[in-house]
């Protein structure tokens, strides 16, 4: 079975005795992070719009230029017929002169002095820092023809040069609302307990749709991911859980094998 990025780490973190407190938190960077691949997504999506956009704009353009051919041709009228070939006319090459004697070689004058060395220049003013709130809007109109150039540059920043969130339009509200849903999903649970990791298999038999599961998951019952024929199957869509009962919302077959693990403690 092959799990995702997130589920490894949630494996991980059960490994080293991790606590339901930490697992509902991992669960909750993880929503952040696919928010956060959203919200990437769509970025690229209204980049792609906007060089389609400009490409229309250049066909648009090209085709109500005029063909300057035809303009030529309008001017300067048509191509009359080819006259009638003159007669060959006479050729009258005179005689060869004689070659003049060569002149003679003047002196050479005399070195001429060595200049002084030249000053050296004065060092520039110092550039003013330009003002963001002027600069951003040019930077923002352009954004478009760039495309992937500027996204690849923006990922190559660095500590303090990365791009601020406040930037990015939207991207300040969506992360308050992310941090919402990480606040509400804080609850403190006492006693430290260790979690562990258990497995469970049962084979399709064309009929049977329940099956019982040894321990109940931890994390309320969401630290359970259950795979048919090694495919990783959705909660609610494909299977429910019910306490320790596990219910698939199809009939596995004959010869099928469905499987999976929990965390708990």
């Amino acid at each position: 079975m092959a799990l995702t990025k997130q589920q490894e780490r949630t494996v991980k973190l059960a490994m080293k005795g991790g606590t339901d407190k930490e697992l509902l938190l991992l669960d909750s960077i993880d929503a952040i992070e696919n928010e956060l691949n959203k919200l990437d997504e769509k970025v690229e999506e209204k980049t792609g719009e906007l060089e389609n956009k400009i490409d229309i704009v250049k066909r648009e353009i090209k085709a109500e230029m005029p063909n300057l051919d035809k303009v030529l041709e309008s001017v300067r009228g048509t191509q009359g017929p080819q006259g009638e070939r003159g007669e060959k006319g006479d050729t009258i090459i005179g005689q060869e002169g004689k070659r003049g004697p060569q002149g003679l070689v003047g002196p050479r004058g005399p070195n001429g002095e060595e200049g002084e060395p030249g000053k050296d220049g004065k060092d520039g003013a110092d550039g003013k820092d330009a003002d963001p709130a002027a600069v951003l809007p040019f930077v923002e109109e352009r954004l478009p023809m760039l495309g992937e150039k500027v996204r690849d540059a923006l990922e190559l920043l660095q500590g303090d040069e990365r791009l601020d969130a406040s930037a990015v339009k939207g991207l300040t509200d969506e992360l308050k609302r992310l941090g919402g849903i990480i606040a509400s999903t804080r609850t403190i649970i006492g006693g430290g307990k260790q979690l562990r990791i258990t497995e469970f298999s049962f084979d399709g038999d064309g009929s049977t749709t329940t099956f019982g599961i040894s321990k109940e998951p931890a994390a309320k019952g969401r630290a359970i991911w259950v795979y048919y024929q090694g495919q990783h199957i959705q909660r609610v869509s494909q299977w429910t859980l019910a306490g320790k009962t596990l219910t698939t919302l199809f009939t596995p077959d004959v010869g099928t094998v469905l499987d999976g693990f929990l965390i708990n403690f």
